[in-house]
């Protein structure tokens, strides 16, 4: 009975939402990502998550630019984005980053890009990302005891 109680209260949050169901799209460094950058209606929520996968120590101009084609055709339908950056290649492996200099350096260019398209779209939280395969954060490569990530 308890279970169903906060079933309840969750579908008075925001309905599919509130319980995770969430679609995600892709932008890949070096592919096409035209079907991320299309608007299609979501069926499951207003938010969409979206990995930004990078290749590290490389020019990522492109998927920089579709990402702020990405948000502004989500952003004028209403839909949030979630962001997630994180390393691999253009084959859609992932990688990771062992350049410390390079990594903050990434930080510092998606959080700017992040604040300066918050006019275009509602962010309503960033994940973590760029650390570990797949950028969630499992293990790393850098050694955070003897560099502290700042």
């Amino acid at each position: 009975m308890l279970v169903f109680k906060f079933l309840v209260a969750a579908l008075g949050l925001d309905g599919a939402a509130a319980f995770g169901f969430i679609t995600y799209r892709q932008l890949i460094s070096g592919q096409n990502n035209s079907w991320s950058t299309t608007y299609s209606p979501l069926d499951r929520s207003n938010t969409l998550i979206l990995i930004i996968q990078i290749v590290p120590g490389a020019d990522n101009t492109q998927v920089i630019n579709d990402f702020k084609t990405a948000v502004t055709v989500w952003g004028s339908k209403g839909v949030a984005i979630i962001p997630r950056v994180r390393y691999g290649f253009a084959d859609g492996s992932p990688a990771e980053q062992t350049n410390q200099d390079e990594l903050l350096k990434d930080v510092r260019t998606w959080a700017n890009l992040f604040a300066s398209v918050s006019n275009t779209v509602h962010i309503p939280l960033i994940q973590a990302g760029f650390l570990g395969p797949w950028g969630e954060w499992h293990v790393s490569c850098l050694n955070t005891s003897e560099h502290a990530l700042s």
